[in-house]
């Protein structure tokens, strides 16, 4: 691992340059596999398998052989909408790293951009994801909850009941510019019907057309989006079918945020109905 480091950043000008190089090489070379926890350079060059903690430890040798200050940070991760609501202890043991470039220090995760892992058939689908490749901190401070709340990288640091509550985010909340999806209450496990969003934008993105998506038997009936002079835009989503539901939210065709929401089952269709019968019936009376 030392001659690769060494070859990869050798005519490389820039810090960033010399990072991507290994970053991309360690992404490409290495294939997540349950039950490896080995952290030898040696071993993980040799068989090329590893869990986060082998992709966190192989970046940061490599990374301090070219010169690269470079961390290894733990804590807890979630990627699965199950993860809503959980206890932090609950969730998954994870390894990301830190990563020193031009006097900043930035958050990067190569496991989680090296591909996809089948929990069901055991394989791995190398794809590489740009959205962990030197993060923007608060994108990942809804994913990677750090055992050092000084890796979260940001003045406001986020609690962990605030964490374990968010929804989960996806690449489109990344790649859309947003910097918030918020909804009529702060624990989304027990939000009531009907739904409302808000989707705070740090740039003019465009954000039609928006839609939802949730388990095939629940009903779906189209969302009422307001926009509003602020760049804030409320999303109203009747859900009638009782229980719990997961919720994502797509904008512009790109998943951005799933919801953890509990449905009381109250047809507002069938409550107006229901109203104009009780007003019918008043006026029928005052007529007599």
């Amino acid at each position: 691992y030392v001659a690769v480091a060494r070859r990869l950043t050798a005519n490389l000008p820039t810090e960033e340059e010399q990072f991507r190089a290994i970053f991309r090489w360690v992404c490409e070379h290495l294939e997540y596999a349950e039950g490896n926890h080995t952290t030898n350079p040696g071993q993980l060059l040799k068989y090329g398998k590893a869990v986060c903690i082998g992709y966190a430890t192989l970046l940061k040798e490599m990374c301090t052989e070219a010169g690269l200050e470079c961390e290894i940070v733990t804590g807890r991760a979630r990627n699965e909408p199950e993860d809503i609501g959980k206890r932090l202890k609950k969730l998954e043991l994870h390894a990301w790293n830190a990563i020193k470039l031009g006097g900043n220090w930035f958050i990067t995760d190569a496991t989680w951009a090296s591909g996809f892992f089948d929990k069901k058939t055991k394989k791995f689908t190398h794809v590489f994801k740009e959205t962990y490749f030197i993060g923007n901190p608060e994108y990942f401070s809804r994913n990677h909850f750090p055992e050092e709340k000084k890796w979260q990288l940001q003045d406001k640091k986020v609690s962990r009941y605030k964490f374990v509550h968010r929804p989960i985010v996806w690449s489109g909340y990344d790649s859309l510019k947003l910097t918030g999806v918020a909804g009529r209450a702060k624990r989304f496990t027990f939000v009531a019907l009907p739904l409302k969003l808000g989707v705070k934008q740090k740039t003019a993105t465009e954000i039609k057309p928006v839609a939802f998506s949730y388990d095939p038997e629940t009903s779906a009936y189209a969302p009422v989006v307001i926009s509003k002079p602020d760049g804030n835009t409320k999303i109203r989503l009747p859900m009638f079918k009782r229980g719990s539901r997961y919720v994502t939210l797509f904008v512009s065709d790109k998943p951005v945020a799933t919801y953890k929401v509990r449905v009381w089952g109250k047809d507002p269709d069938k409550i107006e109905a229901r109203r104009e019968e009780r007003k019918k019936k008043k006026e029928r009376r005052k007529k007599k």
